[in-house]
């Protein structure tokens, strides 16, 4: 395969030099090299630089060129001092000629890019199998007969319903995403809903919580699960740890007013799981970080605040209610952690971008949906850095 390397700084149509990511590899003396459709001729190559470029090579049209484009090596110039003389051809190519001699210069095939060695990678948790939600990740609220509000309720990303019809109260309800109502979309994402909810519940091994009063409670990462439904009586259930957190309740979950999940240690809100066979319903003034998926309704109550979603999976008859009073609703971020590239070698570049609603999370990088960021690996230190 054809040697490659990276644009570090984009480049202009009539710029002479080019910055590359890493210590060139190319060859010293110079060469032709390919830059999206346009050839290029370079004189020396030092460090991380090429120099004295000459554009639009073999008939190609000079251009300019993006972070991150790929350099092909097509060809090294040799050195030699007894024959310094370099006869340019319409090809590809270069020739050195004796007096006398003539060649005709084949057009060579040009080379694939190797797609371990630049990628990009779009960060949508829906679309990607990484997401335990699948296609409902971009939805702060989907219903599946009814969503109904009355007062200010905030929602930061979709608002969806499927099969039913019936939203109402927005406004004065408001939603930073897209409404789906009884579309294809909503009905992807009510799909991809249930098939979590199945999922989850079927992950081992589980810890009974029949009997325990979740107010007040510290947990590890773990499944745990209420035969019948959840008890909790008062105060805060703290998640101690990262890791993935999943209740499961075969009815209902009640909250008490004033009570919260607390995360603390790593744990995040987008590995946190709620799934009851009824209903969930907010207590006044509770503060809830994960994900909601409920069989038959999710009730919300004066001044709650949810960083996760209000999913529902139910055949059908399933409502989500919103109150007088405030209600604000957050997708939490995606977290990403990027795997070590095929190759061990330097010069290997990510460029990642974050598409839905939901902000992406990409090896500690916060990227916002219609961003990008640009990652490099760094054979040393065996990480991907980020590219300023």
């Amino acid at each position: 395969m054809a040697l490659q390397m990276v644009l570090q700084k984009a480049i202009e149509s009539s710029d002479t030099t080019a910055l590359l990511v890493g210590p060139s590899l190319f060859p010293g003396t110079g060469g032709l090299i390919q830059i999206d459709s346009e050839n290029i001729s370079y004189v020396m190559s030092s460090d991380n630089q090429l120099y004295d470029l000459v554009r639009g090579m073999n008939g190609t049209t000079p251009a300019a060129h993006l972070v991150g484009a790929v350099i092909t090596l097509l060809e090294a110039y040799p050195f030699d001092p007894e024959q310094p003389a370099r006869v340019e051809t319409n090809a590809v190519s270069h020739a050195y000629l004796p007096p006398s001699v003539s060649i005709t210069v084949p057009t060579p095939v040009l080379p694939q890019i190797d797609v371990d060695q630049f990628n990009v990678i779009n960060v949508n948790a829906s679309s990607s199998s990484n997401a335990t939600l699948g296609r409902a990740s971009s939805f702060g609220v989907l219903g599946d007969t009814a969503v109904t509000n009355t007062g200010s309720t905030v929602i930061q990303g979709d608002l969806g319903i499927s099969p039913g019809t019936s939203i109402t109260g927005f406004p004065p309800g408001t939603y930073t995403g897209a409404l789906h109502q009884t579309d294809t979309a909503a009905a992807n994402a009510h799909t991809d809903a249930t098939a979590a909810a199945t999922a989850l519940d079927a992950v081992t091994p589980v810890i009974d919580i029949s009997s325990t009063d979740l107010g007040g409670d510290t947990v590890v990462p773990g499944h745990y699960d209420a035969s019948s439904s959840g008890t909790w009586a008062a105060g805060p259930l703290t998640l101690n740890g990262a890791g993935v957190y999943i209740f499961t309740f075969d009815t209902s979950l009640t909250m008490p007013a004033n009570a919260s999940v607390v995360l603390t240690n790593g744990a995040t809100a987008d590995n946190v799981y709620f799934i009851t066979g009824t209903t969930f319903t907010f207590g006044a003034n509770c503060t809830v970080n994960g994900t909601i998926l409920a069989g038959t309704s999710i009730t919300f109550a004066a001044n709650s605040v949810l960083n996760g979603r209000a999913l529902t999976y139910g055949p059908s008859g399933t409502t989500v209610t919103f109150p007088s009073a405030g209600t604000v609703i957050v997708p939490p971020s995606q977290t990403w952690t990027l795997p070590a590239p095929t190759l061990n070698l330097v010069g290997h570049v990510l460029h990642v971008t974050a598409s839905g609603t939901a902000t992406q999370m990409v090896n500690g990088v916060s990227i916002t949906p219609g961003h990008g960021q640009m990652f490099v690996w760094d054979v040393l230190a065996q990480a991907w850095a980020v590219v300023a």
